[in-house]
C-alpha cells in the first residue's frame, strides 16, 4: 500500500502492525533537448509544413504511396503525405484513396513527431491507430527524420 504525504516522501509498507518505510519520490531526469523545439512546442501545422525537410529521398525510392494523416483536436487537421520515387507532397485535407491512414490526438501526434513518444509505445498506449498498409507504416518510421 502507498500514500502520497507531500510532493517529496511517499509512505510504504503496512498502515497497522509494522512500521512504515518513508522514502523519498524518485525524480524524473531530463535529458538534453532533442530537437530544435526544445524551447517552443511546434503546431501541427508547422510540423507538417517541415515534413518533406526531414524527409529521407533515399529511402523512398521506388515507393509509391499515400499517407492520411487524421489529428484530432485543438490544433489537428487532416492533411495527405504523398509519396513518390523518393519525393513527399504534403497537402492538407483528405486524399480520396491513402494506402495508409494515421489517426491520432494532435498533441500526441507533435510528442511522436519531435521524439518524446515513440511510435511504438503511443501503438500500444492506443494513442497511434493505423488502418490499411501496415508494412508501410513500419516504412513511414524510416522515411520521415524525428524533428
Amino acid at each position: 500500500m502507498r500514500a502520497a504525504f507531500s510532493e517529496r516522501v511517499a509512505l510504504e509498507g503496512p498502515l497497522r502492525g509494522g512500521d512504515p518505510v518513508v522514502r523519498p519520490f524518485a525524480t524524473r531526469l531530463t535529458s538534453a533537448p532533442r530537437s530544435r523545439f526544445a524551447q517552443q512546442v511546434p503546431t501541427v501545422k508547422q510540423l507538417m509544413s517541415e515534413l518533406p525537410e526531414r524527409f529521407d529521398p533515399a529511402t523512398a525510392v521506388g515507393l509509391n504511396a499515400v499517407v492520411q494523416f487524421n489529428l484530432s483536436g485543438d490544433g489537428g487537421g487532416s492533411y495527405h503525405a504523398i509519396i513518390k520515387d523518393g519525393t513527399i507532397a504534403v497537402r492538407e485535407g483528405s486524399h480520396r484513396s491513402p494506402d495508409m491512414t494515421l489517426a491520432m490526438a494532435a498533441p500526441d501526434y507533435v510528442e511522436l513527431a519531435t521524439g518524446a513518444l515513440s511510435a511504438q509505445k503511443a501503438f500500444l498506449l492506443g494513442k497511434l491507430r493505423i488502418a490499411g498498409d501496415m508494412a508501410l507504416a513500419e516504412k513511414v518510421q524510416t522515411l520521415i527524420r524525428i524533428a
